[in-house]
C-alpha cells in the first residue's frame, strides 16, 4: 500500500496544503488504496516539502512528480479521456492555480495580520512557548523570502489581491455550468482546483480571495460536491 505523508487536517479543511489535498483527492478519485502519515516537520522529507509518497520503498516528493509516478507505475491517469488540446488547456489552468493563485493565497494567510493570528495558532500552537516566537518568525521570514524569489512578493498587497481575484474569476468562467472543470468527468484539474478552493473557502480564515470566490455560486457548489469525497468517508468511519 502506498504511504502518503502530508499535513494533518487543519483550518477547517481536510488539509491546509492545496498540494497535499490535491494528491489525496487523486487517490480518492482513482480508488487506489493508501495510508496516511501526518507530518509536522518537513525538514527530513525529500525537498523539505509535503506531500511525499512512499511506494515500494521509493520516496517521491512534489504533487506533480507524484502524479507522473502514479501514471507510469500504476496506470493512474485521470486525464486519459481528454484530447491533446484539452490536456493542454488543463495544464495551463493547473499552472495558473499552482504557480500564481496559490501564492496569492499564501500572502493572504501569512501577511494579513488577522489571518496570521489564526495561522500562528493553528501551525505553531504546539511548539514550546519558550521557542515558539522564534520558530514563528523564522517560518514567516522564509515564506517572505520565497515569495520575493518567486516574484509575487515584490508586488503591493493590492496588486497581489488583484492577481488572485482575477484568477478566481477566470476559474469560475472556465467552470461555467459544467459539473467538473473539463466537462462531465473528473480529471486532474479537479484535484488541483479543489485543493485550492477548499482552502480559499476555509471557515477559519477571511482571505481576500474568499469573498470574491463566494460570489461565484458555481465555485461554491463545485467545492461542496468535491468535499463529498471526504465527508462520505468520515460518515462511514
Amino acid at each position: 500500500m502506498i504511504e502518503l505523508h502530508q499535513f494533518a487536517p487543519n483550518l477547517g479543511v481536510p488539509n491546509p496544503s492545496p498540494f497535499c489535498l490535491k494528491v489525496e483527492t487523486m487517490f480518492k478519485l482513482s480508488g487506489l488504496a493508501y495510508s496516511v502519515t501526518n507530518v509536522a516537520n518537513v525538514a527530513p522529507l525529500p525537498k523539505s516539502k509535503a506531500p511525499v509518497i512512499v511506494d515500494d520503498g521509493e520516496m517521491i516528493a512534489d504533487s506533480t512528480f507524484i502524479t507522473e509516478h502514479l501514471k507510469n507505475s500504476r496506470g493512474i491517469d485521470l486525464d486519459a479521456g481528454l484530447t491533446p488540446s484539452e490536456k493542454a488547456v488543463s495544464r495551463a489552468m493547473r499552472v495558473m492555480l499552482e504557480e500564481r493563485t496559490y501564492w496569492t493565497l499564501v500572502h493572504s494567510r501569512w501577511f494579513d495580520e488577522q489571518n496570521w493570528q489564526v495561522i500562528r495558532r493553528a501551525f505553531f500552537g504546539g511548539v514550546p512557548r519558550l521557542i515558539r516566537k522564534i520558530i514563528e518568525n523564522k517560518a514567516r521570514e522564509t515564506i517572505r523570502r520565497n515569495m520575493i524569489g518567486h516574484g509575487i512578493g515584490r508586488h503591493t498587497t493590492a496588486e497581489i489581491e488583484s492577481l488572485g481575484v482575477a484568477d478566481i474569476d477566470a476559474l469560475a468562467a472556465f467552470l461555467a455550468d459544467k459539473p467538473f472543470m473539463m466537462g462531465s468527468q473528473v480529471t486532474l484539474l479537479d484535484a488541483t482546483a479543489f485543493g485550492l478552493l477548499a482552502n480559499v473557502f476555509s471557515p477559519e480564515l477571511e482571505t481576500f480571495l474568499k469573498a470574491p470566490a463566494e460570489k461565484h455560486g458555481n465555485l461554491v457548489a463545485y467545492t461542496d460536491r468535491m468535499m463529498g469525497l471526504f465527508v462520505e468517508e468520515r460518515q462511514a468511519a
